[in-house]
């Protein structure tokens, strides 16, 4: 797929795809006066530029082009998360007629600035045209990508500034599918081993990156990742990713990631339903993955690592017990009474290696809750820190990229909630109400930096919807590549 700009009208071309935006209110302008058709066209179709309408216009005459006019709703309540959804929605409706080649004509009243728009309209076509079609042997059922997209940008903006955006949306979005592609793997083929493989491939000579297995991590005395794989035939695989991009001594940015590869719930199993979808409980991982080959993609002048812990979750004869308590890696015990809780048992570990960085913030990504879900819905990933700081700066991140995040309630009271009377904690609290708040009170017992969780449960997968294919979604890899770049 190849996505350039121009910055003057496209040349009138037969067969050739025009898209439009018109947000309420607003005339079509065509880019050719010989094209005066269309107005006339586009009023026999009655269109009322409503959000998301659609309508393909085509000339009786031969050498004409084609016109497909997008409604935009009202242009001064527009964000970028409608934006997303507003070039997702057209994109996958022509990759679905098979268009293979079209130009977006991008409107002069989004506010957003030049270079934001483009960046964001290119990860939006990378999230909207990708398609899961690894195991798919049938041709025929096979949607492709288009083969060029060209942005017809009005704006003041220099080619090497739309050259430059461009290329930023295409690193985010070739790494969000990575997300996607990972995550929709089946558990049979994502394991930890393969997830640990797949972290080196994306090194490119600008990243170190280590992994620990069972005999390391028993010696770094890792017992929480250890704990969550031992009903597993499969070796738990501790990920080590750092970028030194930054200044001499200077101290990391930290991405502490959950991934795993396939959480049947162990001892204390999971409903059959919708169980399929746990192969998605290593998307954390796969986005710290992701970030950090963002990162060190675009040369960024900062010290990120990242760090993931990946497991698989099954019961077996070796598997751990409800009733059982764990030493992490700070020395802190955890009394286990949840099986299912297993990803907080995993990231204790993982936050508790974090320490050894001496890390300016580290930012954990997790699909933790279902509780999450049930307060943000699918489209808020929930925040949660003492920082009001960092909470608002991932907001803002959020908001910049349309990938929103939401700052969720984490005091005393909650971690007096997952006290033990028995161990230092336990991995669910005593009452299970607001139990994602409960989930990072947890996590807080194995920091001593500044520290943030990002719960990302109900964003990281989904539904087929009108702007994206059902499966892993990608979300949130542009936000937090944009918190990095603010630390800059």
């Amino acid at each position: 797929m190849i996505i350039n700009a121009v910055q003057v009208a496209p040349k009138r071309a037969s067969k050739e795809t025009y898209v439009i935006f018109l947000a309420k209110g607003e005339k079509i302008e065509p880019f050719d006066v010989r094209d005066q058709w269309v107005k006339r066209a586009l009023e026999r179709e009655e269109f009322e530029n409503g959000f998301g309408e659609i309508a393909i216009l085509s000339s009786p005459e031969p050498d004409s082009p084609r016109y497909v006019c997008v409604g935009a709703g009202e242009s001064d309540t527009a964000t970028a998360q409608m934006w997303l959804r507003l070039i997702g929605t057209i994109c996958r409706f022509l990759q679905n007629k098979k268009i293979a080649r079209y130009t977006l004509a991008l409107p002069f009243w989004y506010t957003a600035k030049p270079v934001d728009i483009l960046r964001s309209t290119v990860v939006a076509i990378y999230a909207s045209t990708y398609r899961f079609n690894r195991y798919i042997t049938d041709v025929a059922r096979i949607v492709l990508r288009p083969k060029t997209v060209t942005l017809f940008v009005p704006h003041d903006i220099t080619a090497g500034e739309a050259t430059g955006a461009i290329q930023v949306g295409v690193t985010i979005g070739k790494a969000a599918d990575n997300v996607r592609e990972l995550g929709n793997m089946p558990p049979i083929h994502m394991t930890p081993t393969v997830l640990a493989q797949e972290a080196k491939k994306v090194a490119h000579g600008k990243l170190v990156v280590k992994t620990l297995g069972p005999k390391q991590l028993k010696k770094e005395k890792m017992n929480g990742i250890l704990a969550v794989s031992e009903g597993s035939k499969e070796d738990a695989q501790f990920i080590i990713m750092e970028y030194r991009g930054g200044k001499k001594n200077e101290k990391p940015l930290v991405f502490a990631g959950k991934a795993v590869t396939f959480d049947s719930g162990g001892i204390s199993l999971k409903p059959s339903q919708k169980m399929d979808e746990m192969k998605f409980d290593m998307l954390g991982g796969a986005t710290v993955i992701a970030i950090l080959e963002v990162v060190a993609a675009l040369n960024l002048p900062i010290t990120v690592v990242g760090l993931v812990g990946a497991a698989e979750n099954v019961p077996g004869d070796g598997a751990y017990r409800p009733g059982d308590i764990i030493t992490a890696k700070n020395g802190k015990t955890i009394e286990i009474l949840n099986t299912d809780a297993e990803g907080r048992v995993i990231l204790a570990d993982v936050l508790s290696y974090a320490s050894m960085y001496k890390p300016k913030t580290v930012i954990d990504i997790a699909t933790l809750t279902g509780a999450c879900v049930v307060a943000l819905g699918e489209n808020y990933a929930g925040v949660f820190s003492r920082s009001d700081e960092i909470a608002l700066a991932l907001k803002k991140a959020g908001l910049a990229s349309g990938e929103h995040m939401w700052h969720m309630p984490l005091d005393d009271d909650f971690k007096k909630n997952v006290q033990s009377t028995i161990a230092d904690t336990r991995n669910t609290g005593v009452v299970s109400d607001g139990d994602a708040s409960n989930a990072a009170a947890f996590l807080e017992y194995f920091t001593d930096y500044p520290w943030v969780h990002v719960d990302i449960a109900g964003t990281a997968w989904g539904g087929d919807k009108p702007y994206r294919s059902v499966g892993a979604t990608g979300s949130h890899v542009d936000a937090l590549v944009r918190f990095v770049e603010e630390q800059i």
